[in-house]
C-alpha cells in the first residue's frame, strides 16, 4: 500500500500549477507587505548603507527578511505568554515544580574543619 503524506499535483499529472499558484501568492503577499512596512524597509536600508554592513540588496529580499522576523517574533513571544501564563496557573514562584534545589551556603576554611 502506497501512503502519500501530501501532493504537490493535486490530482494533476504535473505540479506546474502548484508553483504558479506559490508564486502568485508570493507576489500578493510582498505588494501588500512592501505597503504597509515601505518605511521600515528604508531605514534598514539607510542604516546599512550608512555603516556598510552588507551590499544592497531588493526592496522585496529586505521586506521578506522583515516579514519573516516579524513571524518569528510572534511565536517566540507567544510562546512567552503562554508559558508564564501556565506558570502563573500552577502558583507562580510558590509552585513547587518550579522550585529547584537550594545550595548550602558556603563555609569559610576555619569553619569546614569544625563542620563535623
Amino acid at each position: 500500500m502506497d501512503v502519500i503524506t501530501y501532493s504537490l499535483r493535486n490530482g494533476q499529472a504535473r505540479s506546474d500549477q502548484y508553483y504558479r499558484d506559490v508564486a502568485a501568492f508570493t507576489d500578493q503577499v510582498l505588494a501588500e507587505a512592501e505597503s504597509r512596512i515601505r518605511s521600515l524597509v528604508e531605514a534598514f536600508q539607510s542604516y546599512l548603507q550608512a555603516n556598510s554592513r552588507e551590499v544592497s540588496r531588493t526592496d522585496a529580499e529586505y521586506t521578506f527578511e522583515l516579514l519573516t522576523l516579524g513571524v518569528w517574533c510572534y511565536h517566540f513571544w507567544r510562546g512567552i505568554i503562554l508559558c508564564q501564563r501556565e506558570w502563573m496557573a500552577l502558583g507562580g514562584p510558590s509552585a513547587a515544580v518550579f522550585r529547584f534545589p537550594l545550595r548550602r551556603p558556603r563555609q569559610s576554611r576555619g569553619q569546614a574543619s569544625n563542620a563535623n
